[in-house]
């Protein structure tokens, strides 16, 4: 999951690290989506949908360079 609340960048980029030292077959990455009445909907600081975005890019990124097969969402 990408841009949890309170993600900071440190955190996203140790995220990225530990994904290619395990060196995953294959991974999902996946944006935060905020759902009302959560305790997570209500935690700050949100993370804003440009960052999200970035995020999920380099994400995607970083695997497809480490040979890791990478979806948005759960293959069939």
């Amino acid at each position: 999951m990408v841009g949890f609340p309170t993600e900071t960048e440190e955190e996203f980029e140790d995220s990225l690290h530990v994904v290619k030292q395990i060196h995953f077959d294959e991974v999902t990455v996946f944006p935060y989506d905020p759902k009302e009445a959560t305790p997570a909907s209500e935690m700050t600081p949100q993370i804003d949908k440009q960052t999200i975005l970035r995020r999920m890019h380099k994400a995607q990124d970083v695997f497809k360079r480490a040979g890791i097969k990478t979806f948005t969402s759960c293959p069939n």
